[in-house]
């Protein structure tokens, strides 16, 4: 996901990559592992989710990353963390703040922009997270650009359950859209032109798919944006796309 914007520093494209991605589990090397794909991917600044980490027992830094994570409630379930170069020529992190197991928020400058990012994590069953991403939202100053992305658990497109209509009339509330929806994504060859698939598994012999991966944001700030798609690195085993 590359936000584009005039670049902090004086000789800078001002072009760089933000990437959400549920890992599936940060545990052991999972974090490491994790780290290499995103510096394949030339990501300069990531929420991980589903990291399912319980204690402070993470390295700080990692392939050139600093790392603040989450106590996940579950070493099965949730946690949530960011990863960052410091010192990046195009961008830096600001007031980062855990608020919840699975809720982080920082805020991302770039030249004369200033991004309020919420990061998250929504489990399947949980009725809770959504009140808790609407206290966070309401801290969002208003000199900033504010941006939600992680795995909320549900398909935009058809709500089934009332909890995902919940989710679904949050997301309409602060009005932000899915920005996978306002560029073009590359041809799979199984799933046809425009895949927006983050999560997938093969049962019996066939592949089941969905989007509860989502990066978003206001439709008047579309343009800053200079493509949002989906990768999968070689070097971590996750069954989502970052």
């Amino acid at each position: 996901m590359s936000v584009s914007s005039a670049p902090s520093l004086s000789g800078g494209s001002g072009t760089f990559s933000v990437g959400a991605w549920n890992i599936r589990c940060a545990r052991g090397a999972g974090l490491a592992a994790a780290a290499k794909g995103l510096r394949q991917m030339g990501v300069g600044c990531c929420v991980l989710t589903e990291t399912k980490l319980t204690d402070d027992r993470y390295p700080k830094f990692v392939s050139g990353y600093r790392v603040i994570a989450s106590k996940a409630t579950s070493p099965r379930q949730g946690g949530i963390a960011l990863l960052w170069e410091e010192g990046h020529r195009d961008f830096e992190v600001e007031a980062v703040q855990v608020r919840t197991p699975n809720l982080l928020m920082f805020q991302l400058v770039t030249g004369e922009e200033r991004f309020f990012v919420l990061g998250a994590y929504i489990p399947p069953a949980d009725t809770t997270g959504v009140d808790d991403l609407r206290a966070a939202w309401a801290a969002c100053p208003e000199n900033c650009k504010p941006i939600l992305m992680g795995d909320l658990n549900i398909d935009l497109r058809t709500p089934r359950t009332e909890r995902e209509e919940i989710i679904a009339d949050f997301l309409d509330d602060i009005n932000v859209v899915d920005l996978s929806r306002k560029f073009v994504q590359r041809m799979g060859r199984r799933q046809g032109l425009g895949a927006r698939w983050t999560w997938r598994q093969r049962r019996g012999g066939h592949w089941y798919q969905s989007q509860p991966d989502y990066f978003m944001a206001r439709e008047r700030d579309v343009a800053l944006f200079r493509n949002v798609a989906f990768r999968r690195p070689r070097v971590h085993d996750s069954d989502h796309r970052a």
